[in-house]
């Protein structure tokens, strides 16, 4: 049975699920965009919903007793942020802490790793910073893409070589994407995991058993075994990658929430007890207005905060590990 009988194609198409990325404006909002903006545009918006309601007098802000009832309940809301924050530690310190048992066989899957991809790159030592191991793991998939092209050449089948060439043409553009963002960017940062991400390994490591079979015994099977042992690596180093990502955004988020959440209970409380006085009697409406709208963005930071992160990090984790119902890619 042939390749094409299987109806199986090379494909490095972005895995983010079309159902929760519709656009470049809404991919930004979900993944690109900074966090600290995402944020700040979320709390300008509040802002200027207050200021427009109010000056269409939908709300108003002259009287005491609502005022003062909102900024009650947005203190309460923010101080509801310290268990939220509690929790989220939780799930940082988690990973930390553990049973020796438990750290061996962590260390033990990390060393498995770095002696499988020793094996498969055939070198002497590996890195043993994780940029370095990572540098070590692409330029072996550009090798073993390379020595499958020169397999299926070998098979003089015009078919073959094309589908080959192609093969290698994508893992090449995938591995020269992490590389440039490895060299522009952190190990564990957003963009060297979103170009991780971009790299449909799943699908390639597919593309190579069908391109196997098809070639049959005319050519060794110990360069497509070793190019889909080296991708299967590579979805082990990137959820790997995903995992620490996370756990840095996480801890992140829980000082973001602790400071903002800080600086909004603070705010509010002053803007409750100045609107109490005398002081805001004889206030013009429209200085009332911008005051209070002020009051308003500043205690919804937290929030801001809160989802600006949760809305990369949920998205992140809907990557489907599932292509379809057998091939995995996570």
């Amino acid at each position: 049975m042939s390749y094409s009988d299987h109806e199986v194609e090379v494909s490095t198409s972005s895995p983010i699920p079309t159902g929760v990325v519709h656009s470049s404006a809404n991919r930004w909002l979900l993944l690109d965009g900074n966090r600290w903006i995402v944020a700040g545009a979320l709390s300008a918006g509040v802002f200027a919903t207050f200021v427009l309601l109010g000056w269409v007098d939908i709300i108003g802000v002259g009287a005491e007793d609502p005022v003062t009832l909102l900024l009650s309940v947005l203190i309460a809301g923010n101080l509801t942020l310290v268990p939220v924050t509690i929790t989220i530690n939780q799930l940082v310190l988690s990973r930390e802490f553990g049973k020796p048992h438990e750290h061996r066989t962590r260390d033990q899957g990390v060393r498995e790793l770095r002696r499988d991809l020793k094996s498969v790159a055939d070198v002497a030592l590996i890195p043993p910073e994780p940029a370095a191991f990572l540098r070590t793991l692409i330029e072996t998939l550009e090798e073993c893409a390379e020595a499958v092209d020169e397999a299926a050449a070998a098979t003089g089948d015009e078919d073959l070589q094309h589908r080959a060439a192609r093969l290698r043409a994508e893992i090449d553009e995938g591995t020269d994407r992490v590389a440039r963002a490895l060299d522009s960017s952190d190990f564990g940062s957003y963009w060297l995991l979103s170009a991780m991400l971009e790299v449909n390994s799943a699908w390639l490591i597919e593309t190579t058993q069908y391109l196997e079979h098809d070639c049959g015994e005319a050519v060794p099977d110990e360069p497509f075994d070793r190019l889909q042992e080296t991708l299967r690596l590579f979805n082990i180093t990137r959820q790997y990658t995903k995992t620490l990502y996370a756990q840095k955004e996480i801890a992140t988020l829980s000082r973001l929430l602790l400071y903002a959440g800080f600086f909004a209970v603070l705010v509010s409380s002053l803007g409750m007890l100045v609107y109490a006085t005398p002081l805001m009697d004889g206030a013009p409406s429209m200085d009332l207005l911008a005051t209070f709208s002020l009051i308003g963005a500043v205690a919804f930071t937290p929030l801001s905060f809160l989802v600006s992160y949760m809305l990369r990090l949920s998205t992140l984790m809907s990557y489907p590990p599932l292509r379809n119902s057998f091939i995995t890619d996570g």
